[in-house]
């Protein structure tokens, strides 16, 4: 086992081992205390309602899964094909870096880190093409086609508001 795999299986029994023992723990600090509570209050409906809990997982993993597709059909319509895993593994973390705010919606940044990441692996005129047309499809053509939803939505609450 390397050095990673250590720190990744500590942190793993970490948070097990906060999960099972943490109620027990007594903490001073008044905001410390507050997001414990929460916690715990968190673990105590997930264990009594599993099925909000599967809802709750579905609704955070699906988009990012939607984003990873997106990307491998991205990268294969470049004649590039890259590992899923791959994607799954260095996408999100180009994402994350995009969401510095320097530019416009991380269009720049994302693509400096995509060429950064992905560098090893594809070529750069690849990768540049890759992040562009990523950055074209959700910072402008997702938001066109939810523009007429907005307006509805818009006109909806004016109309309540008279």
């Amino acid at each position: 086992m390397n050095k990673p795999s250590y720190a990744f299986s500590l942190l793993i029994l970490i948070i097990i081992g906060l999960i099972i023992y943490g109620s027990k723990i007594k903490i001073n600090n008044k905001k410390w205390k507050l997001m414990a509570e929460n916690f715990f209050l968190a673990k105590k409906i997930i264990i009594n309602n599993p099925k909000l809990f599967i809802i709750s997982m579905l609704c955070s993993i699906t988009p990012w899964l939607i984003i990873i597709i997106c990307v491998k059909i991205f990268f294969l319509a470049f004649a590039t094909d890259l590992p899923l895993l791959t994607i799954l593994v260095t996408q999100p973390i180009a994402i994350f870096l995009g969401l510095i705010p320097i530019t416009f919606s991380g269009v720049g940044v994302r693509e400096s880190a995509m060429l950064y990441l992905y560098s090893s692996i594809a070529k750069e005129s690849v990768i540049l093409a890759v992040g562009l047309t990523y950055s074209i499809v959700a910072v402008i053509f997702l938001p066109l086609i939810c523009l007429p939803f907005l307006i509805k939505i818009l006109k909806t609450k004016i109309t309540y508001a008279k």
